[in-house]
């Protein structure tokens, strides 16, 4: 059974208030309530937010206005400006959250939360990771025996194919022969 949708909640026009941020009191009160409309709403709609806050008479008119404003510079940075207002004021209860975790002794991210408390309250874990880089370099004759070994697997002259190495750039027109015979061997 299909649940009836959710009534659309209106944002009037916010007018000036001194509480309100820099960026929030340089929009106009109509695209003020867009911007609560926005946030609250929470699924990033702006059309939705556009229509709540009575922007357009059709969804058309709607979804036009609503890419206008998301698209103002001015409106996205009030936008960010009350999302972080937001979140700021949900800190106490992230670290009530955490606390609780912390306390509960059967809890599976106990350890998780305390250590977390510690590096917000200023007493870091001081991590040293070392990593050693060993470059390995091998003889020349051992190289050669390589080369020759794999040549003669994949019944090509070794002296050709050192010589190939070791001759300077050729000029001209060069064939191309590909092939992926033998490949598996090398690999």
């Amino acid at each position: 059974m299909r649940e009836p949708p959710m009534p659309i909640v209106k944002y009037e026009p916010v007018p000036d208030d001194p509480d309100l941020g820099k960026a929030m009191a340089e929009l106009s009160p109509r695209q003020r309530a867009f911007v609560f409309a926005y946030v609250a709403d929470g699924k990033g709609s702006a059309t939705a937010a556009a229509r709540a806050s009575g922007y357009g008479e059709t969804d058309g008119a709607q979804r036009v206005q609503a890419h206008r404003l998301i698209h103002n510079p001015k409106i996205l940075a009030a936008i960010k400006e009350l999302a972080d207002g937001r979140l700021r004021s949900y800190t106490y209860r992230a670290a009530n959250a955490l606390i609780e975790i912390a306390d509960d002794v059967t809890h599976k991210d106990r350890f998780r939360a305390a250590d977390t408390l510690l590096n917000r309250a200023g007493l870091l874990v001081a991590t040293v990771s070392t990593v050693e880089h060993i470059h390995k370099t091998e003889k020349r004759s051992d190289i050669l025996d390589r080369i020759n070994e794999i040549a003669k697997r994949n019944g090509v002259d070794p002296t050709a194919l050192l010589h190939a190495a070791t001759a300077p750039q050729l000029t001209g027109p060069a064939e191309v022969v590909m092939s992926s015979e033998g490949l598996e061997d090398l690999l």
